[in-house]
């Protein structure tokens, strides 16, 4: 059924809960594997040796001491299975933008329409994927490679090179703390425009059906930075919604987990804690739908989509 109505980017999302829900099964059923696995080792690592509920709230120093070289291994183990995972979260990352990206420009919430999106845009988003890695690369190594080591360390702050690690030529530890801490917010702050510029590119992509990857991604940056507040504003928005939940979701598994003392774990307390997670999940993934159907109508308003015939902007128009 088509909707027609210009409902709140938030309230337009919710409405897509089989969307929403679907992607959070996908990312919940991904995290079995790691978690199974995880059970199994600590059912072998604490067998018998400790009473019943004394390592539930909080692990104990001496259980950690006992088992580092098991954890260690189980690590170096896993570590392969975690790659490949993550590499399939992201891959049907790209299948899930792709269903909402068309949802939000055809104004319809059928799991038909997302599931022609996903398949559609998926190939064109791989691309996106790319050009975004590459922009990461280059900014990890602008921010914590030569660029900053050479530019702000040697020549901003006067460091010789032989201190640029340790920076202990500053004469107040302060001087040093607060230029990592610089150095990280900066980080963070680029690696959040640089997914932003890929989330606009995606959309851009839909929006004028090209295969003009690149273009289009230039395009996107370009938009960013000549209409900051319209583009990021938005984005922003729900990003503080989702840091939100995040912090109320870790405060109440916080508290319930401070509630179970030595004895007193139980099952109940497990499904809580499971549940908190599963729900924080979904609601992330709903968050996301609302920043691409905000962003959508960013792109509608301030893109001038290609002459060509197109299938669903008479739906916009």
């Amino acid at each position: 059924m088509a909707e027609h109505s210009d409902a709140h980017p938030l309230r337009w999302s919710w409405r897509a809960a089989h969307w929403w829900g679907l992607a959070a099964l996908a990312q919940v059923s991904l995290s079995l594997p790691m978690a199974l696995v995880f059970h199994g080792w600590m059912n072998s690592a604490i067998g018998n040796r400790y009473e019943q509920g004394d390592l539930f709230a909080n692990l104990s120093t001496t259980f950690r001491f006992d088992n580092r070289e098991s954890w260690a291994q189980l690590a170096s183990q896993n570590a392969a299975t975690g790659a490949v995972l993550a590499l399939a979260a992201m891959l049907l990352g790209m299948f899930f933008a792709g269903g909402w990206v068309t949802m939000a420009y055809q104004r319809q919430y059928t799991m038909r329409t997302a599931l022609q999106g996903g398949g559609r845009f998926f190939g064109r988003y791989l691309r996106v994927w790319l050009c975004t890695l590459a922009v990461l690369a280059l900014w990890s190594w602008i921010v914590y490679g030569g660029p900053w080591r050479l530019g702000v360390l040697g020549l901003g702050a006067g460091l010789p090179e032989s201190d640029w690690d340790r920076m202990e030529s500053f004469r107040s530890e302060w001087s040093a703390v607060g230029l990592r801490l610089a150095q990280g917010g900066i980080y963070v702050l680029g690696i959040a425009l640089v997914l932003t510029a890929g989330d606009y590119a995606r959309l851009r992509i839909a929006w004028r059906d090209t295969g003009g990857v690149v273009r289009e991604y230039l395009g996107a940056w370009w938009l960013i930075l000549s209409r900051p507040w319209t583009t990021l504003a938005p984005v922003a928005l729900v990003a503080g919604i989702e840091a939100a939940l995040v912090v109320l979701a870790g405060l109440g598994a916080r508290q319930i987990e401070g509630a179970l003392g030595v004895r007193q774990a139980g099952l109940e307390g497990v499904l809580v804690l499971a549940a908190i997670s599963i729900t924080l999940v979904a609601l992330r993934c709903w968050c996301r739908g609302a920043r691409y159907a905000w962003a959508a109508r960013v792109v509608e308003r301030e893109v001038e989509p290609l002459p060509k015939p197109f299938a669903w902007r008479e739906h916009v128009h």
